[in-house]
């Protein structure tokens, strides 16, 4: 936070200097023009009991345990802060997911407006969801990104022109919560790129046939912001059956 708060010059004189005796600035006390920042670690409940609070920011959601200290979710206690505030208060949450019908974060956004984020195609215009299946490879084995209206293909190097209106898709539902998803597909150039992406998803693919789904579900998880679906085995009353053998 200190070194964000030091490279941003309208921020930088709003936030009390380190050691100032006026104000508190410490590793986990931010005070600002207008408020305090406080933060805090959800492995204990005597930190989320502290202070009311009008916004609650909760970083990896799905990381989160499902009861600290026996006093129950550490969301909802977090969230209990805000009782002073009413409706003037807002929560976020942002995550990457974890296993189907166990991520939290996946619930919310499934409760919410289901928002993609959206790349413009430099030939043609046209606004699309970046779908990972959807990537090609071309000479040299480099991914590049065919557009879904006009075909044109879009390299790494396109993507400043591709990202730069910050475009999402309109609202699948009305919700009060507006969720979001965007993932490494939309990784800045000079980032992680798709090719990168490509190399990744083919490691973790041979690391599943293998018998390991741990880099599937950390490539599905952390890149694609999806979540992982277990593999269930069901066997049918047939099928044991006629495997049975006699027995005295």
């Amino acid at each position: 936070i200190d070194r964000v708060i030091d490279a941003v010059d309208v921020v930088k004189p709003r936030v009390s200097p380190p050691g100032s005796r006026q104000a508190t600035n410490s590793q986990d006390i931010k005070v600002f023009q207008g408020g305090t920042l406080y933060i805090a670690t959800a492995g204990s409940a005597a930190n989320l009991a502290e202070v009311p609070a009008r916004y609650v920011s909760f970083d990896e959601i799905d990381r989160a345990e499902l009861s600290v200290d026996g006093e129950g979710d550490p969301v909802k206690l977090a969230e209990a802060r805000q009782t002073t505030f009413a409706n003037t208060a807002k929560s976020y949450f942002y995550s990457s997911p974890t296993i189907e019908n166990e991520s939290r974060i996946a619930a919310l956004y499934s409760e919410g407006t289901q928002r993609e984020a959206l790349a413009e195609c430099i030939h043609c215009g046209h606004a699309q969801p970046l779908i990972f299946e959807n990537l090609v490879r071309g000479e040299g084995g480099t991914a590049m990104y065919p557009c879904a209206e006009c075909g044109g293909l879009h390299h790494d190097y396109d993507k400043p022109a591709m990202f730069k209106g910050g475009l999402w898709s309109a609202a699948r539902q009305e919700s009060k919560t507006e969720s979001f998803s965007i993932s490494a597909m939309f990784q800045p150039y000079g980032w992680f790129s798709w090719s990168d992406l490509m190399r990744q998803h083919d490691e973790a693919m041979a690391a599943k046939e293998k018998g390991n789904e741990n880099e599937m579900i950390v490539f599905l998880n952390t890149r694609l912001a999806r979540v992982f679906k277990r593999t269930i085995a069901a066997a049918t009353f047939q099928a044991l059956r006629d495997r049975a053998e006699s027995y005295k």
